[in-house]
């Protein structure tokens, strides 16, 4: 993935009035290359969750580390690359430090650091 000229619109980071792990799911066409913007700089990080293409179109929750309340979240989707293409949750603007992203289904809890000035990937299948 890298920096472009045009931002996905699927990331969000309001907070929610529930306090249970979010379990929307929406239908979404394929993001084209170079649609992605990452604005890491600073304190600020990015992440890049691979995932199976069965989660496309859910959204996924991540948690700063000890905190119940969701820090943000952002819908999986296929992002179409040169090579082929793959399905990811992109998390463009993320303030360092530590985080989780929950168990989905058969897939484990992970925890994950994010530094400013990088892009942190992780591959969950």
């Amino acid at each position: 993935m890298s920096p472009a000229t045009a931002p996905d619109h699927e990331h969000h980071d309001h907070e929610h009035h529930d306090h249970g792990p979010q379990d929307h799911s929406h239908t979404l066409d394929p993001s084209g290359e170079a649609t992605v913007v990452l604005d890491i700089g600073g304190h600020i990080g990015a992440l890049v969750l691979h995932t199976p293409r069965e989660l496309a179109g859910r959204e996924i929750d991540i948690f700063r580390a000890g905190e119940e309340r969701p820090a943000m979240h952002t819908a999986v989707r296929e992002r179409e690359l040169p090579g082929g293409s793959v399905h990811a949750a992109v998390y463009p603007v993320v303030p360092e430090g530590d985080y989780v992203i929950p168990a989905v289904g058969a897939l484990p809890s992970v925890p994950v650091t994010i530094r400013g000035g990088e892009v942190t990937e992780i591959t969950w299948l």
